[in-house]
């Protein structure tokens, strides 16, 4: 597995060095499950199928625009981006994996700690011939 350099310059100092995941984890193992190290346009099919044979209502190209919760349901509001019509709907749960810029989080008024976004990112490869 290749591994991620940390630097600000492609000659300055190393800040950091992460292994890729099939190496971390055989060396230090968290969890009786394997890892996969799955990017998410990989993943997302995945996900999105186990979603659809458990009965999921999956929407794209919506946006979350507010939610109330009392002890029996979710219930969000929701406008559809592509023709910007809008839509209630009531759910028994909401799960908010929406990432660092988590409207959900912002609604709730959940802290996210930390320095944000810390560098870009660049790839480098070489390949012997």
């Amino acid at each position: 597995m290749p591994q991620a350099i940390f630097m600000r310059t492609l000659v300055g100092v190393e800040i950091g060095r992460i292994w890729g995941l099939g190496q971390e984890a055989a060396a230090k193992p968290g969890s009786p499950c394997s890892l996969a190290d799955l990017p998410q346009n990989l993943l997302e099919p995945v996900l999105l199928q186990a979603a659809l044979r458990f009965g999921a209502n999956v929407r794209f190209s919506t946006e979350l625009t507010s939610f109330e919760q009392d002890d029996q349901q979710v219930i969000a509001k929701i406008v559809d981006r592509l023709s910007g019509d809008t839509y209630t709907i009531a759910a028994s749960y909401m799960v908010g994996a929406d990432g660092g810029n988590s409207r959900v989080a912002k609604l709730l008024n959940l802290p996210l700690e930390g320095a944000g976004e810390l560098a870009g990112v660049s790839t480098f490869s070489s390949i012997a011939i």
